[in-house]
């Protein structure tokens, strides 16, 4: 029997994140605190640290890789889009580099996270193509451009405020805190579901 490991996927990711820019600033320091985070900082720098903890996959698991994952002898390992990213027939090299380059865009360079993926693939037993991973790694190159331009801490307030009017013009002012508060409950809970399901 294998582990299972939870895996969020990119629009998981996204809604994580639109979540936490739900949370009053207390909350977010309460929750960086039970995540063993630091909680100082600006709100948009809480708010990266905690998804980046939640969103790079771990290899805590210390299992004994599968076959498939790992270089079989005489193997050869080209830099192709194809070619399986295998253990002991991928190197971080200048000429992975530059290929990857060509793949993901001129920007590219082994990130952590990224290579946090890759580790995460071979102990799955499903180690990525290069052109998947190019594909990821474009991806959290737009999930870090989303952390850095978090809102503000009054915009998901002042954006459902004005839907709400919109739709219910003779609402009242309990009425709009009403409703307020059960969103923010429901992506309160969203979180805490997704905590749930890390192990968090």
């Amino acid at each position: 029997m294998t582990d299972s490991v939870y895996v969020m996927t990119p629009h998981e990711q996204k809604s994580f994140l639109n979540a936490l820019n739900y949370f009053l600033e207390a909350e977010l320091v309460q929750l960086s605190l039970q995540l063993g985070l630091p909680a100082t900082g600006l709100r948009h720098e809480i708010i990266e640290r905690i998804y980046r903890l939640i969103t790079t996959p771990t290899t805590a698991s210390r299992r004994a890789l599968p076959p498939i994952s790992l270089a079989q002898e005489g193997a050869t390992y080209p830099l192709n889009k194809k070619t399986l990213i295998v253990k002991g027939g991928y190197n971080t090299n200048a000429a992975t580099k530059n290929f990857l380059k060509r793949l993901a865009g001129d920007d590219f360079y082994f990130s952590p996270a990224s290579q946090d993926w890759i580790a995460l693939r071979w102990q799955q037993g499903k180690p990525p193509t290069y052109e998947e991973f190019a594909r990821y790694w474009q991806s959290e190159k737009v999930q870090k451009e989303q952390v850095k331009s978090a809102p503000p801490e009054d915009w998901a307030y002042e954006t459902f405020k004005q839907q709400f009017m919109i739709k219910n013009g003779a609402a009242t002012q309990e009425e709009l805190a009403d409703a307020w508060q059960k969103l923010r409950n429901k992506q309160v809970a969203l979180v805490a579901e997704v905590l749930v399901k890390l192990g968090r």
